[in-house]
């Protein structure tokens, strides 16, 4: 039942990030190999994620990246981001923002990227538009910009507010985002749509915080193939999440 599990500041490095949550989401082993199905194809040479985190979803993506840049504002979690994958030839990292990045060390952000790449951190940055804009400037020709994200507003609540979200997406309003960044946006879909309902239940209804490991292991037991199957019949019209894949900015 993950969705946007840590913030990201886009303007100075934290000194630390309660790490707990990001934990407990690596349970979810059924869940990010159903996403890596949806935006594998989009993912490709050298690339950047935003914000990530312990590395969770950089571990899935790292073999499909001749380079992997990982970018993250929190000091802690960037260590362990370096713990993690120095045995990994093809992953650096940077303990900063992206925006710090293309000024303090242009050299590893020098523009020419296949891929940048964003998973549930557009939602806790008040700048998104201004983010979008600069990961645009990073990808060269047919290139694409992946962002996954939470969506639908009625589902805001306690378990959003304890990760600080700022918002959640509608199809359009990540539509707008994007092409105010200057970037061609390229297809946009919703993504478990049966998810929309344990979250709700438990964010606006029962008002509980985030779920520990042991009940994000029974979500992705038992509520991720059933979702998984359910999208694919449905297309889905709605989803707890949305993906947007974009590209570069019209030169």
């Amino acid at each position: 039942m993950t969705n946007g599990e840590r913030s990201a500041t886009p303007t100075s490095v934290e000194d630390a990030y309660d790490a707990l949550t990001l934990e407990a989401s690596e349970a979810l082993v059924r869940y990010y190999v159903w996403l890596l199905q949806r935006i594998s194809g989009s993912i490709r040479g050298r690339t950047v994620e935003v914000g990530a985190g312990i590395g969770t979803m950089s571990a899935w993506i790292a073999p499909l990246c001749s380079e992997l840049v990982l970018v993250e504002p929190a000091a802690n979690l960037c260590r362990r981001l370096e713990e993690r994958f120095a045995d990994t030839p093809n992953v650096s990292t940077y303990a900063g923002s992206l925006e710090q990045g293309l000024t303090d060390n242009p050299d590893q952000f020098t523009p020419g990227f296949d891929t940048v790449v964003a998973f549930n951190v557009l939602e806790h940055i008040e700048d998104d538009v201004g983010t979008l804009r600069t990961a645009g400037t990073l990808l060269r020709p047919q290139a694409h910009l992946v962002l996954f994200v939470p969506s639908l507003p009625f589902l805001y609540g306690t378990m959003d507010a304890q990760v600080d979200h700022l918002r959640r997406y509608t199809k359009t309003t990540l539509s707008e985002a994007v092409r105010s960044a200057g970037l061609n946006l390229e297809r946009i879909e919703y993504f478990d749509f049966l998810g929309m309902v344990p979250w709700f239940l438990a964010g606006r209804v029962l008002r509980r915080s985030a779920s520990g490991g042991d009940g994000l292991r029974r979500y992705d037991r038992f509520a991720v193939p059933i979702s998984r199957s359910f999208d694919r019949l449905i297309g889905p019209p709605l989803g707890k999440n949305l993906i947007a894949v974009a590209g570069p900015p019209t030169q």
